[in-house]
């Protein structure tokens, strides 16, 4: 297996950035998602034009079918990755939202893209982890939210239809099933599911609910 770090490489990540895109990075535990991801973001804060930042979506795991709950997991995490990456003068705003549930995660984004000194660069690890309402709520809160960021990445051990939320699953609301690699296809702010080398393509339909 090419290792993550030399996938990562190969991206055309400056261009993603510029174009305000997203892409997704595929591969298995413990084979450098995390490591790899967080290493670029160090690179991108020490270049001082982009707030690069990694953050896990693990914490919402835990609740599953209570969405504020699971909201609010996510965004403590959050809080102590950012302080121990950034220094003061690139941390939110504010770390706690007003925003009723299902809309709490994007209104924290927008809310610190809007006062960031710099464009907002956005590494979700463990994605595949949350399951249920509220992985459906948490996709649909980042389809409009990555319009406040410049790039966004979702690191995940499995292609997100294969989880299994409650009130009927994903099936209809992922996007199909697709093969494409980044070196196969034009970029643009979506992508299809991942190819042999795990990293799924910059186009056609996002990898969540519309």
């Amino acid at each position: 297996m090419v290792p993550v770090s030399s996938r990562l490489e190969s991206l055309p990540l400056d261009r993603l950035i510029a174009q305000q895109a997203y892409f997704v990075l595929y591969a298995p535990r413990q084979t450098g998602k995390t490591t790899a991801m967080r290493e670029w973001a160090n690179q991108l804060n020490h270049a001082g034009k982009y707030i690069g930042v990694l953050v896990s979506m693990e914490a919402g795991a835990a609740f599953p079918h209570d969405v504020g709950r699971a909201e609010d997991a996510i965004l403590g995490d959050w809080q102590q990755d950012i302080r121990l990456q950034l220094p003061r003068t690139l941390h939110p705003p504010v770390w706690h939202t007003e925003a009723p549930s299902g809309q709490r995660i994007r209104t924290f984004l927008t809310e610190w893209a809007l006062d960031a000194s710099r464009p907002l660069v956005v590494l979700l690890d463990e994605i595949d982890a949350l399951t249920g309402y509220g992985l459906i709520s948490v996709l649909r809160q980042l389809r409009p939210g990555f319009s406040a960021c410049h790039l966004s990445c979702l690191a995940q051990r499995r292609w997100l239809s294969q989880s299994r939320p409650a009130a009927g699953g994903l099936s209809g609301l992922l996007a199909p099933a697709r093969t494409a690699t980044s070196a196969e296809r034009p970029l643009s702010r979506n992508c299809a599911p991942p190819g042999d080398d795990g990293i799924s393509a910059p186009r056609g339909q996002p990898p969540w609910p519309a």
